[in-house]
């Protein structure tokens, strides 16, 4: 390839880069729920036994999320394939209800009796405060690959029949990653923002039977935590979503595991993301442990799994360690985390 073809390329390529910067307001202009599901979100056997749980009501959601802010910010790098693209939400797309929406659905699939409407054992409300994703590109191409840092900031008011409404803040962090030659950030985030919905509405339904509900895990569980243990990540993604998802003690030895045998990036990352919901002391220790050693995404979700489980020497980690680490979202996470805290 002679030295004219080359700059031409370099030429196009830093011309996108600038373009990203520019005051074009690029726009998302469309969602819809059934875009989000993929392998590891479509959970087909409940994970707790709701039976004794009783009727669970979910209100609409309401909103308070900025509508006007870019809900695709930019990592902040430069360079056309290694940045991302500022977009904002078509106004006609209510995230607070397709949230709520996710809500309904992802109850009833991890085992819950749930509906949107009259009386029940239990009633959520609550609102969705904030809500927007980092995103990373890279590739040969401007964007041919990109990641999405998903962030949600709720808060639902939990109120049982018998007692007294108890509100709670749950904030989730996840990564969507690895979309490849859908087009721009805008059209790949057509799959990334539901697929985000779906993954935090589940990981909500979870918390909430961790601290409220108090269902116990449906019988299939304890052969499914074997299966995922004795053939690892490639037996079922979903598989080893739920077992993180239950927050079973018995999960904590079964995804350990697995990170001695599994090497592959991606996979460790899943593993990590998985491990975020047993919310457990000791893990979060090992973790720590290993930190340095992991890729950029994996250090994201080993930071999830520290603030999801909180404490002092978590947040100590946090500060030491996440503010200045090398990659952008690494850095940013443990920023916002912080803030919080």
């Amino acid at each position: 390839m002679n030295k004219t073809i080359w700059m031409v390329i370099v030429s196009l390529i830093v011309l996108n880069g600038s373009m990203a910067h520019t005051a074009i307001a690029a726009r998302v202009k469309k969602v819809e729920l059934t875009a989000g599901l993929n392998d590891k979100n479509q959970i087909s056997t409940p994970i707790f036994d709701g039976r004794q749980t009783g009727l669970i009501v979910f209100e609409p959601l309401k909103s308070a999320y900025n509508r006007n802010a870019n809900i695709l910010r930019r990592t902040g790098r430069t360079f056309a394939t290694t940045g991302g693209m500022n977009a904002i939400l078509d106004p006609s797309i209510e995230l607070n209800i397709l949230l709520t929406k996710a809500l309904l659905v992802e109850t009833s699939n991890l085992g819950f009796n749930v509906t949107w409407e009259g009386d029940g054992e239990w009633r959520i409300s609550g609102t969705l405060n904030d809500i927007y994703f980092e995103n990373q590109s890279w590739g040969w191409f401007p964007h041919m690959v990109t990641n999405f840092y998903g962030y949600m900031d709720v808060t639902l008011v939990v109120k049982h029949k018998n007692h007294e409404q108890i509100e709670m803040r749950i904030v989730l962090h996840n990564l969507i990653g690895d979309y490849q030659y859908a087009g721009s950030p805008t059209r790949q985030a057509r799959f990334a923002i539901p697929a985000f919905l779906i993954d935090s509405a589940q990981e909500i339904i979870s918390q909430l039977n961790r601290q409220h509900f108090k269902a116990p895990l449906h019988k299939s569980m304890d052969s499914r935590m074997k299966a995922v243990g004795a053939y690892g990540y490639g037996y079922q993604e979903s598989e080893l979503w739920a077992v993180g998802l239950s927050g079973s003690m018995n999960a904590e030895s079964v995804l350990l595991s697995l990170l001695e045998s599994v090497k592959k990036e991606t996979e460790r990352r899943e593993i990590f993301n998985a491990i975020a919901n047993l919310r457990s002391e000791e893990t979060c220790k090992k973790l720590m442990k290993i930190y340095s050693s992991e890729s950029h995404d994996c250090r994201y979700c080993i930071l999830k799994s520290l603030d999801y489980h909180g404490g002092v020497e978590a947040m100590d980690f946090i500060k030491n360690e996440g503010l200045s680490d090398r990659d952008d979202s690494c850095q940013h996470l443990a920023e916002r985390i912080l803030r919080r805290n």
